[in-house]
């Protein structure tokens, strides 16, 4: 999986250098995490944050990279003092459908995903901590919305599917986020 991904932003980085006639953005976002499958299962709906960067390649189509935090809450009672998180980091393409304003867009990114779960208890008497962690190669696409709210700021609305390829099953969950883009020009 390693070499894929690899290759994959090899192949990106030549995109890049061939059309240097575009700009970089940059921006947050904040949403929700519906957990879908086993994962929805456990877990409520919870919350996430993060930044992307988008360097516009021309008109249609954009490279797009994301660094997102998700914390989620346990549904039962016995897992309330846990905490788990799932980190994306991913890297993928934006290409948007027609020019008029605002603009609706397809995405499709793949990356890393990192769980990290931590729990305290008490067994009889004595304090107990339990951590563990651990990264998965995923994929996730959607689509979305990009509205111009000034010539160098937009509003980004997304939708989209994650599906992590972790050990045993897939884990999967669909985002709903809205944020701001900075553009450099």
């Amino acid at each position: 999986m390693k070499k894929v991904v690899l290759v994959f932003l090899l192949v990106l980085a030549g995109s890049i250098a061939a059309n240097a006639q575009g700009y970089f953005s940059a921006g947050i976002n904040a949403g929700v995490l519906i957990p879908t499958g086993d994962l929805g299962n456990a877990y409520k709906t919870s919350f996430g944050f993060g930044a992307e960067g988008t360097y516009k390649i021309n008109k249609d189509l954009d490279i797009v990279g994301n660094v997102i935090y998700n914390i989620l809450t346990a549904k039962s009672a016995a897992w309330s003092d846990a905490t788990v998180s799932i980190t994306e980091g991913t890297a993928g393409v934006r290409y948007f459908f027609g020019s008029s304003q605002p603009k609706f867009f397809g995405e499709a990114a793949l990356g890393f995903y990192s769980t990290a779960v931590s729990y305290s208890t008490t067994v009889l008497g004595s304090p107990i901590k339990f951590s563990a962690s651990n990264s998965d190669f995923g994929i996730n696409f959607g689509g979305g919305i990009l509205a111009p709210l000034s010539p160098s700021l937009d509003f980004v609305g997304k939708l989209r599917y994650h599906n992590i390829f972790s050990s045993g099953s897939s884990t999967n969950f669909v985002t709903l986020s809205a944020g701001l883009d900075y553009k450099f020009k």
